[in-house]
């Protein structure tokens, strides 16, 4: 029952809009028809047509191109960062130059790095003869706890200090790898 008045409504519905845009129509024909101006439909029409320019065409040959806006970047970038600092010394390269991996673009300024270098290899010569030292004393004790003349916690002293200075030499070479490294 509901679906059949529901149809009912949209049938009646769209007989109205075509009606109405039939009216619509209408009226705006005989809108149109006023009959004139002056009330002559004939003087419109035996009017002269408007004048009309006439231009031959033109053969040229034309060379097609197009325009773009875009933007270069490099397919491949690097980022260059210097390892330690210092004064920059000379320049090796111009800007916009291709350049290879392994090639020197800067020199930083040396001296401050090989006094670094000079001062690590005297520490470590340094701690190089606190262990010649601590080697001889250590001989030097073991006789002597071997006669029983010194006690043994003396040689036990001399024992570390023989093992501390070694590894004030590791140190020492380490600190000196790191400087040859800057």
């Amino acid at each position: 029952m509901y679906r059949s008045w529901h149809l009912r409504s949209r049938v009646a519905l769209r007989r109205r809009s075509v009606a109405g845009a039939i009216l619509l129509t209408i009226g705006i024909g005989l809108q149109g028809c006023d009959g004139g101006a002056d009330g002559s439909a004939a003087a419109a029409i035996d009017s002269a047509p408007p004048p009309v320019t006439v231009a031959s065409p033109l053969v040229k040959t034309i060379t097609e191109w197009y325009e773009f806006t875009g933007r270069f970047e490099a397919i491949e970038s690097v980022e260059v960062r210097a390892r330690v600092s210092g004064y920059v010394e000379s320049v090796d390269f111009r800007d916009g130059q291709i350049v290879e991996q392994g090639q020197l673009l800067f020199v930083i300024d040396p001296r401050r790095y090989r006094a670094a270098t000079e001062e690590a290899s005297a520490q470590r010569a340094s701690a190089q003869a606190r262990v010649t030292l601590a080697d001889a004393e250590l001989a030097r004790a073991r006789e002597l706890v071997d006669r029983e003349t010194v006690s043994r916690s003396t040689y036990d002293q001399r024992l570390q200090e023989k093992l501390a200075a070694e590894a004030a030499v590791e140190m020492a070479a380490a600190a000196l790898r790191q400087a040859e490294l800057d």
